[in-house]
């Protein structure tokens, strides 16, 4: 047989899914690849889940699943508690199984399978919640083995890995946890981090490592992007963009401040002036993004989320971008709030005397660019018109997201 590291690497997102009474919800499936006493196929037990997606992380591909075979698209996904890795076959092809196991509690056991279909290519019996002692004890084959231990272990402090008891796949494993000798307390870094990171060991670095080299000993990024921190804005992942290529600095709305030179502390002033200072970048980015949460913050004058109201004085600068976005009442008020801030992100990038000489001199240029998080959609500031459109490629043809088509 070959070994795990030869075979092509599928990421699975699969739920442990709880109701009300601890029973759990699982699918019945005829297997292809191995057969009872009786000569016929045989049948085990497996949860919601399946492959990634491109673009997806774990939980979104497990709320996409649930939502595909139970009809639970509110689904909260809890946290990962097991995980399952080895050989397996999709399509009559061994692949290796990186699975990642997360529990999912919902408030009752309502559930819609008229979209379950079957699973690569074992046909579906049925579903049914079943109480997890009865589980234990009934004999039946559960897949991945050993998956009632952790269900009914969940809440408890430790627990050990279950034993296992199939040979159809992998065995469920507990997700690793870690102690602090000097608190005496748990204290576990995120599970997605570390199996992140031993899949960039395995698939990335390899192939990266001499650039990682070059990187260790100096960095030559040509441009900055200035973007939100929301998590689905990634600029990195937007513009296919590999390491020591892009200068970031994120913060709440992709909000540049105007030049204060008070002596106070200003974290993104700082990261513009090395960019522009030592790095001597020859573009700056300013990139927004639609259902941006600061900006709606302000717009809604949010309450403050903690005594210090750190986020509420920080949107308070869009204040200066507000009457340039039309009409509140307007539908689409805050998208032209959004609009708004980038380009009066890059006013206030000309207050710093450091950008406004290089953009006088020509070796620096500012642009403004808003994407559209469900739709793909990249679109750019037209500096003479101040429209927002799609940028234009080399041929001088625009640039589309499919998706943003599709929706218009």
């Amino acid at each position: 047989m070959s070994e795990p590291n030869s075979l092509p690497i599928r990421h699975i997102a699969r739920a442990i899914v709880l109701d009300p009474q601890d029973r759990i919800l699982l699918i019945a499936y005829a297997s292809v690849h191995a057969k009872g006493p009786d000569g016929e196929p045989l049948r085990f037990w497996f949860m919601p889940g399946g492959g990634l997606e491109p673009g997806e992380d774990h939980v979104t591909a497990c709320q996409r699943e649930l939502d595909e075979e139970i009809g639970r698209a509110d689904a909260a996904i809890g946290p990962q508690i097991a995980v399952c890795d080895g050989p397996f076959h999709l399509f009559r092809q061994a692949r290796d199984a990186r699975e990642r196991y997360f529990l999912v509690r919902l408030p009752d056991a309502r559930v819609d399978t008229s979209r379950l279909a079957e699973t690569e290519d074992n046909p579906v019996l049925g579903t049914r919640w079943w109480p997890l002692a009865e589980l234990r004890a009934s004999g039946e084959r559960v897949e991945p083995a050993g998956l009632a231990d952790p269900c009914g272990r969940s809440r408890e402090r430790d627990y050990s890995p279950p034993a296992p008891r199939s040979d159809l796949a992998g065995t469920l494993r507990p997700t690793p946890r870690t102690r602090n000798p000097l608190a005496g307390d748990e204290l576990m870094f995120p599970i997605y981090l570390t199996e992140g990171y031993r899949s960039f060991l395995q698939d990335r670095f390899p192939t990266e490592r001499r650039r990682f080299a070059q990187l260790a000993a100096s960095q030559n990024p040509e441009i900055l992007i200035i973007s939100c921190c929301d998590s689905r804005v990634s600029p990195s992942a937007i513009f296919n963009a590999g390491p020591g290529e892009l200068f970031t600095i994120r913060n709440v709305a992709n909000i540049v401040p105007t030049y204060q030179p008070d002596g106070q502390y200003h974290g993104t002033s700082a990261a513009l002036e090395f960019a522009v200072q030592a790095l001597e970048v020859s573009h700056i980015v300013v990139l927004g993004h639609a259902t941006c949460g600061g900006i709606k913050a302000y717009a809604n004058k949010a309450k403050p989320l903690s005594q210090g109201d750190f986020i509420g004085k920080w949107v308070s600068l869009v204040g200066l971008a507000e009457s340039k976005a039309g009409d509140p009442g307007a539908p689409d008020y805050l998208t032209k709030l959004e609009y708004a801030v980038v380009k009066q992100s890059i006013e206030n990038l000309l207050t710093f005397p450091f950008v406004k000489e290089r953009v006088d001199a020509g070796r620096l240029e500012l642009h403004g660019a808003h994407f559209g998080v469900a739709t793909g959609s990249l679109l750019v500031c037209d500096p003479k018109t101040g429209e927002f459109k799609p940028p234009l490629d080399t041929a001088g043809l625009a640039v589309r997201s499919v998706a943003a088509i599709a929706c218009d």
